[in-house]
């Protein structure tokens, strides 16, 4: 009875050692597999990164291709622009020159006859009017389209455009002068109002600046200025006038032999001087 009690023990105690030993070799396999899964996943994770990279890296050098054969074919259209331009240039320039060609043998065919056919007297020309003019008895003949003002054969070597610039300087300066005197004489006018002609020498000077403005061609000042340079002569005079009054009311009131009157006829002959 002992050793059948024994022998049960010993076999269930056997049974329980192999299923322990089942289990923990089942537990160690899912182990195994578990990390062999996660080693699987890294591996598949690290492709798809390197996958990606490249992928990123192949679409960076299409774009850099792409720039690149832009940047070419502008390079080439701006080439091709430039190339034109440079041949229209060209032909514009020989255009020109076969114009300017057949426009001097038009000329040296179909002189110009500086003859009046009126009164046989000497014709001027005027070829940037465009017309041929009798000095004598005044015929006016139209010019030929040929004829006509071409500054690459009527305007001397050397001289270019820049004359008509200075005719406008001297003409704004010309008309600043008439502007200067016409504003000086209003000023000096003032200047008499104010000290209603005591002094002389600023009504005299306004009159003198006021003429002297009027006087400029009318071409020189505009309306501001006449206007200024009238109302200078005029206030100017007008202060002149009441300071004579002034004097001869003095020279009738105080008598021929009063000291007053010997003072103010010194008084405006030092003025006068």
């Amino acid at each position: 009875m002992g050793i059948l009690t024994t022998l049960g023990f010993i076999a269930a105690t056997t049974a329980v050692s192999k299923a322990a030993s089942k289990a923990a070799e089942a537990e160690k396999q899912a182990e195994e597999r578990r990390i062999e899964a996660e080693k699987a996943k890294k591996i598949a994770e690290q492709q798809e990164m390197t996958k990606r990279a490249l992928a990123i890296e192949a679409e960076k050098t299409r774009r850099t291709i792409a720039m690149q054969e832009a940047a070419r074919q502008k390079m080439a259209l701006q080439q091709e622009a430039e190339r034109q331009r440079q041949l229209a240039n060209q032909q514009a320039i020989e255009s020109h020159r076969k114009e300017m060609e057949k426009i001097r043998q038009l000329r040296i065919e179909h002189p110009i006859d500086y003859t009046c056919p009126c009164c046989t007297a000497k014709r001027i020309i005027d070829r940037r009017a465009g017309k041929i003019t009798c000095e004598y008895c005044g015929f006016v003949q139209p010019l030929e389209s040929f004829h006509i003002f071409v500054p690459e054969l009527d305007m001397p070597r050397g001289q270019s455009n820049t004359q008509q610039p200075v005719n406008n300087i001297t003409k704004l300066t010309t008309k600043s002068k008439a502007n200067t005197y016409a504003l000086l004489s209003a000023i000096l006018s003032a200047v008499a109002l104010i000290t209603a002609g005591m002094f002389f020498l600023p009504e005299l000077a306004g009159i003198v600046l006021g003429i002297v403005a009027l006087r400029q061609p009318a071409d020189k000042r505009d309306s501001t200025d006449n206007l200024l340079a009238i109302i200078g002569i005029a206030v100017s005079g007008g202060a002149t006038l009441i300071f004579i009054v002034y004097v001869m009311f003095n020279m009738f009131s105080y008598g021929t032999h009063s000291s007053e009157l010997y003072a103010t006829t010194s008084a405006l002959q030092i003025m006068l001087i």
